[in-house]
């Protein structure tokens, strides 16, 4: 029982780290393409304009460089983006079963919801992952290069 147990969670982990890997059309300009960096300006928690006028976090917040803190940064977002994602899945169900019931307008108002909500941040974390992912690999390309 608790080998299959195991064999389950392995193979659920797996699944999730294949959804939140990078996939081969998503670049920082795809993302770029649907807006991703005008939602990101004014996104209602963490958006630039609420982080400067809301948070008033101090700038050093803002420019870390360190690898350890782009890794926290990057697993936070894998994190946050799960959770997104079952909000955005569980509400779009919710939503075609309100479609099935006959009301379309209410199916409008709560998928428009959804894409701001749920959709969007979902992008905006793997914008951000696959521009973490970048810097991170030119620190391994210069570490390298000082190895030899």
């Amino acid at each position: 029982m608790m080998a299959e147990r195991k064999n389950f969670m392995q193979a659920v982990n797996k699944t999730i780290e294949g959804y939140l890997e990078p996939k081969p059309f998503e670049s920082e300009a795809f993302y770029e393409k649907l807006g991703v960096r005008q939602f990101k300006k004014y996104m209602p928690t963490t958006g630039d304009w609420v982080t400067k006028n809301l948070w008033k976090w101090p700038d050093q917040v803002n420019k870390s460089t360190s690898v350890g803190d782009f890794k926290k940064a990057r697993q936070w977002m894998k994190t946050t983006e799960l959770m997104h994602s079952v909000g955005f899945y569980t509400v779009l169900i919710l939503d075609g079963v309100v479609v099935g019931m006959g009301e379309i307008a209410p199916a409008l108002v709560v998928g428009a919801l959804n894409m701001v909500v749920n959709a969007y941040p979902i992008m905006v974390q793997r914008y951000n992952r696959l521009r973490i992912n970048n810097i991170l690999d030119k620190i391994e390309k210069r570490q390298t290069n000082l190895v030899k």
